[in-house]
């Protein structure tokens, strides 16, 4: 097949295939392989879209990407490589880090009836509220969005937990492992949510284990933007959002940005 019509082959795909994702409102998260592997060992990564350990590969959009890269503050920055289109991506990490995933924004248009929906689902009343205060209850929901992913990333051999290796990596809205309490018999997790390198109090933030991704444990940032939970040992996901004006867009009333962080929860 001719370079060039391959190419534009997998740019409609990654269009078609982003298309889909804004459609609906699901998670998204970075889903390595494995989370804890040897040193220098290749590494799968895939980017998925669905309900939290239940979803679908999303094809690489590299023109919306502003960073795909394995972070740690001790070292530089690795970007994580791969092909326009593509769903499968490799590192082969020298140390533990995190993956830190954040896209450009995204567009997402939505009927009143629908865009109200939508804002119920995810617990955002408030925004509703606002929206009937402003006088746009009856008026389609425009809206830009944002991705926000991390994937905690540690090293067989090194006795580090998640929360030895996450860190704040400047994504707006982030999702930081602070503790993992493993003296107990169950592990407590320990996390704090930033919006522009400040605590958020009060937002919803979901928990979901890959052994069991259908118990959702609903959890709420206290006044210090602060979470926590028991944790199974395996691998776990939290993902929140948060919504605000969009005050400087002209084609939008509302940005939302969409946090997701995958670790593992060491024996």
């Amino acid at each position: 097949m001719n370079i060039n019509i391959r190419r534009s082959c997998l740019s409609i795909l990654a269009a078609i295939m982003t298309l889909s994702v804004s459609a609906e409102a699901h998670e998204f998260w970075i889903q390595p392989v494995s989370q804890v592997i040897n040193q220098h060992e290749l590494l799968q990564l895939s980017l998925m879209h669905g309900e939290r350990y239940q979803g679908d590969p999303v094809a690489r959009n590299s023109p919306m990407i502003r960073r795909y890269e394995l972070f740690h503050p001790d070292h530089e920055p690795v970007p994580v490589a791969g092909l326009h289109g593509t769903t499968d991506a490799y590192l082969r990490p020298e140390h533990a880090g995190v993956i830190v995933y954040h896209t450009d924004h995204y567009q997402n248009n939505l009927p009143p009836e629908k865009f109200t929906a939508y804002l119920r689902e995810e617990g955002l009343g408030e925004i509703e509220q606002r929206r009937e205060t402003l006088g746009e209850s009856d008026l389609p929901g425009r809206e830009i969005y944002s991705r926000c992913a991390k994937s905690v990333i540690l090293i067989s051999n090194e006795k580090l937990d998640a929360s030895d290796v996450d860190h704040d990596t400047g994504l707006p809205l982030e999702i930081i492992l602070t503790d993992i309490q493993s003296d107990s018999e169950t592990p407590r997790v320990k996390a704090l949510i930033e919006f522009e390198n400040e605590p958020v109090a009060g937002i919803r933030v979901v928990a979901a284990s890959m052994a069991h991704p259908d118990q959702l444990i609903e959890l709420e940032s206290d006044a210090d933007g602060m979470i926590e939970f028991d944790a199974e040992p395996g691998n776990w996901m939290l993902t929140t959002l948060h919504i605000v004006r969009a005050e400087n867009s002209t084609e939008a009333d509302w940005e939302s940005f969409w946090a997701s962080n995958t670790f593992p929860v060491r024996d």
